[in-house]
């Protein structure tokens, strides 16, 4: 995943690490791949130009432009060799996109940034966004199940929020949907809302701890 974090600069809230795109992936991280294509499916057309904020391993782009996709990638990180490097707080982008793609990054930036990040996609961002963040839910049980000729079974046992459990939060993530009040999932979208983006549908898949939001 995208993480922030650096031995060296500990105190700065953009840290980030390379390591983890030069090692094979869990297999959640692919089943994360295939939903963020499948998210995309049938929105996206080849004349629409998209910008990807946060490359990470160059899966996801490079996918898309093995379809026939025009895409720019954006990273804070020059190891990863996006098209374009810089913050996404605070970059002053050129172009205007049809699509921002924002896969596993919105949780490495401090919560209380995410205002400037949206205020500047907006000016940004033509038709709309496609988003995960993973939500603050630990799951103690799943199971996933394929029957021919009957619908696949999904099913997670999640910790009731009564409970008094907290699930410990990766060092990389500064936030999780529903890691606090302010971060609850309806304070989330009205905070999309604020900056123009309506939350045409979101997501929440089985087999996943993330939350996928459609924004338009």
């Amino acid at each position: 995943m995208n993480g922030f974090v650096n031995s060296e600069m500990k105190n700065d809230p953009f840290q980030f690490d390379s390591d983890w795109i030069h090692r094979l992936e869990e297999l959640n991280h692919w089943n994360s791949y295939w939903m963020q294509q499948k998210l995309m499916e049938d929105r996206i057309h080849k004349d629409d130009t998209l910008l990807e904020v946060g490359s990470g391993s160059g899966f996801c782009s490079n996918y898309i432009k093995a379809k026939g996709f025009k895409v720019t990638t954006f990273d804070i990180d020059s190891d990863k060799k996006p098209d374009i490097i810089g913050n996404i707080v605070d970059y002053d982008f050129k172009n205007v996109y049809d699509f921002v793609l924002a896969f596993e990054v919105f949780e490495h930036i401090p919560y209380s940034l995410l205002p400037n990040v949206l205020k500047n996609l907006e000016k940004k961002c033509k038709k709309g966004m496609f988003i995960s963040i993973p939500e603050y839910m630990p799951i103690i049980f799943s199971i996933d199940i394929k029957i021919p000729k009957v619908e696949r079974i999904k099913y997670n046992m999640r910790i009731p929020k009564s409970l008094p459990f907290k699930k410990k939060m990766t060092p990389h993530h500064h936030w999780e949907v529903n890691s606090s009040e302010s971060t609850r999932i309806k304070n989330v979208l009205k905070l999309f809302n604020l900056y123009g983006f309506r939350d045409k549908q979101i997501i929440l898949y089985n087999s996943q701890y993330f939350i996928y939001f459609i924004l338009e």
